[in-house]
């Protein structure tokens, strides 16, 4: 795909980590918290979500399986790491180990399309720490957002038609409404800075306009809202379904564009929880499966990686 190089360049994949099982729940909700103490409700409340989704977020192994994809179509002259914010492997020791195989160029990318603040800026954050713990020499090329990468919003719009094309006739098509969702944020996180608003609704919106529908076909939803007493974004399924419904909409697709894999958010507040508001309202109600490790996702990765890497090249 690209020229020939004698030392290979890096790609750090960086991915937010979920527990392999529920023993490391406490750990890894302590991690996301710190230094706020973690309440035992929310403990068994996420031990209880868990279990009702086999025990395990499959975010992990979907995660390896988009590398290995990138890995093997960029070839011997890359070398791609992997490193978590929340859960191993961390994105320490992804440095540590980019640092000690000698590498001294590198692509990054957050395996998330939009950019926040609370996201992927600290990842990055987390990357600068850890080149000076190691007194890491490695110049990255950082790919801070491609919420409208042609190539993503191709994925995206395909997924979609899958799910229409699975679940209705060609005929019923016009009747379903479309619901793009994306993780809520707390409100005073992007109060004077709406770029995350923004890009994710931007994804919806060009998804949208690639799939032919209208403006009257499909909504938007800030799902997934955290523990605690903050305001966050919305509307989320609780409160846009009911919506939905009471003016006649009885098919629904959802499809989350700021999330590429899925994980226990997917699996369990969209096919457990908003499929039970859905059921109750008389709502037909499927998900479009997530990009995991698609092919054309995984060809938007390679042409994002690519067009960094060019300068080296």
């Amino acid at each position: 795909m690209l020229a020939q190089q004698t030392a290979p360049i890096g790609v750090l994949f960086l991915a937010h980590g979920a527990p392999t099982n529920t023993d490391d729940i406490p750990a890894y909700l302590n991690k996301i918290r710190a230094p706020r103490p973690t309440p035992q409700a929310l403990i068994d409340n996420t031990i209880d979500k868990y279990n009702k989704i086999g025990g395990a977020s499959p975010l992990l192994c979907h995660t390896m399986d988009q590398v290995d994809a990138v890995a093997k179509r960029l070839g011997d002259q890359f070398r791609c790491y992997l490193g978590m914010r929340y859960w191993t492997p961390w994105i320490d020791d992804a440095i540590k180990q980019m640092h000690e195989e000698g590498i001294t160029r590198a692509v990054s990318i957050v395996l998330a399309p939009q950019y926040s603040e609370l996201s992927v800026a600290k990842y990055h954050k987390l990357v600068d720490l850890a080149l000076e713990k190691y007194s890491a020499n490695i110049e990255f090329s950082q790919i801070t957002q491609y919420y409208d990468h042609p190539t993503l919003i191709q994925a995206l719009a395909q997924r979609l038609q899958d799910a229409l094309n699975t679940y209705w006739r060609p005929a019923e098509h016009a009747k379903v409404h479309i619901i793009f969702s994306a993780h809520s944020l707390p409100k005073r996180a992007t109060e004077g800075n709406n770029t995350y608003v923004e890009q994710t609704q931007g994804t919806a919106c060009l998804v949208a306009k690639a799939a032919g529908l209208t403006d009257e076909r499909w909504s938007f939803s800030f799902a997934h809202a955290g523990y605690g007493t903050l305001e966050w974004l919305g509307p989320d399924y609780s409160e846009l379904l009911p919506q939905l419904a009471a003016r006649g909409i009885k098919d629904v697709v959802t499809q989350s564009v700021g999330f590429v894999s899925d994980h226990g958010e997917t699996l369990y507040d969209i096919d457990i929880e908003a499929q039970a508001i859905a059921d109750e309202l008389g709502v037909k109600f499927h998900r479009a499966a997530a990009l995991n490790a698609d092919p054309t996702y995984i060809l938007a990765l390679l042409e994002l990686i690519a067009d960094h890497a060019k300068r080296w090249l």
